[in-house]
């Protein structure tokens, strides 16, 4: 039994084949070049029309459900950082939050413009406190040890670390903690700063008298100092009542947040080629990082931008140690965190609730003293 012989194609055939290849590559790129763009071509409107897109870089903690519009976005983070790329959103004003169980619920409103690649940083905190109690004396196993009573919070709160309430005030059978006697001498110092502090702020204010320390400028290098905070290219400080975030002088690139995008002529007659957005003064006006080259957009940028206190005195204030767009913010209520992004509003969520508070921000960790009592606070869920 002869075996199949399987012959070639012809010169002719495979000819054929490579020209028509050339030709549907050739005649799809432009297609796939501006679906890349941010061009679509809509057929549910009344007359499909083709449209310019835009996108939105989405940074996200958690990995919860992302609306558009009351729409939920489907997709997948990147591999190396918990963040969307959301594209094909039509210009406009758009509504995005995020949420998650047991999480505070993010929302902001986001000026699209097309072929325009907009950032924003979501944060979602827990809605019940996360806290690892920090006792005077402690478990040979390493368990808070509390006498006769624990602190009320613990009631309504997660705790990291199992704790046992002794019934006797006997100490020889438990261990010191040495945590808690280094917090104890960091919340002292802070005190004794802010002291001093407020002691040279009512000298400035009494001009009856000219004191030596008018000019003065303290800059602690410690992480417990109530003056001016730097962190990266942004420095956080208090002016009259309120709290503001500054860029330093020598940054070269602000965060998105702090400029505005304007685009050129140039970038304006690309971007109308095909079904561009008709409110041009939207577009104009809206304040963005964008893929278009540096020749086809103005870049303005403000110096500071003011954090929303809510009306509320302001006690305490930090950058938060896990966020580049955070600060932490104590007020006559409570401990929150608020976001520096002021677009349409700034989001702020409760951290600790209390009224008798002092915060420190040490080793990248937050620490509160509630009445003499001594907590870490996370802001994530524990175990999430």
């Amino acid at each position: 039994m002869e075996e199949p012989t399987i012959k070639p194609l012809s010169y002719t055939h495979r000819n054929f084949i490579f020209i028509s290849a050339v030709v549907l590559f050739v005649l799809s790129l432009p297609v796939f070049i501006f679906y890349a763009i941010g061009y679509r071509y809509t057929v549910v409107s009344d007359e499909p029309i083709i449209t310019a897109t835009g996108g939105l870089y989405l940074a996200n903690e958690y990995d919860g459900a992302i609306y558009i519009d009351e729409t939920e976005v489907t997709g997948k983070t990147r591999l190396f950082s918990k963040s969307y790329y959301i594209q094909g959103i039509e210009p406009g004003l758009h509504r995005v939050h995020v949420q998650s169980p047991e999480l505070h619920t993010w929302v902001k409103e986001l000026m699209v413009i097309s072929q325009v690649v907009i950032e924003a940083e979501a944060f979602n905190l827990p809605l019940t406190p996360q806290l690892r109690p920090v006792t005077e004396f402690e478990t040979t196993d390493g368990e808070a040890v509390y006498f006769k009573n624990k602190p009320a919070i613990l009631t309504s709160a997660s705790s990291s670390l199992p704790y046992i309430i002794s019934t006797s005030t006997a100490t020889s059978t438990y261990e010191v903690n040495p945590e808690y006697v280094l917090l104890k001498d960091l919340f002292f110092e802070k005190a004794s700063t802010t002291a001093l502090l407020n002691k040279i702020e009512a000298s400035k204010n009494q001009s009856k008298f000219n004191f030596a320390t008018d000019g003065l400028v303290i800059d602690y290098s410690s992480s417990t100092a109530t003056s001016t905070i730097k962190h990266d290219d942004l420095q956080l400080y208090k002016k009259n009542e309120d709290v503001f975030v500054a860029i330093l002088p020598e940054t070269k690139r602000p965060p998105y947040y702090f400029c505005e995008t304007k685009l050129s002529d140039v970038a304006k007659s690309r971007m109308s080629f095909i079904g561009f957005s008709k409110n041009q003064e939207e577009i104009e006006s809206y304040d963005a990082t964008n893929i278009l080259s540096d020749s086809e957009q103005e870049r303005s940028c403000r110096n500071e931008i003011m954090i929303d206190r809510m009306g509320k005195r302001v006690i305490d204030f930090n950058f938060l140690p896990t966020g580049s767009n955070l600060v932490l913010l104590q007020l006559e209520d409570g401990i929150y965190v608020t976001e520096i992004d002021d677009r349409s509003w700034q989001n702020s969520q409760l951290l600790y609730l209390g009224t008798d508070l002092e915060m420190i921000i040490y080793g990248g960790a937050i620490f509160v003293n509630d009445n003499g009592q001594y907590f870490e606070v996370f802001t994530e869920l524990i175990g999430g």
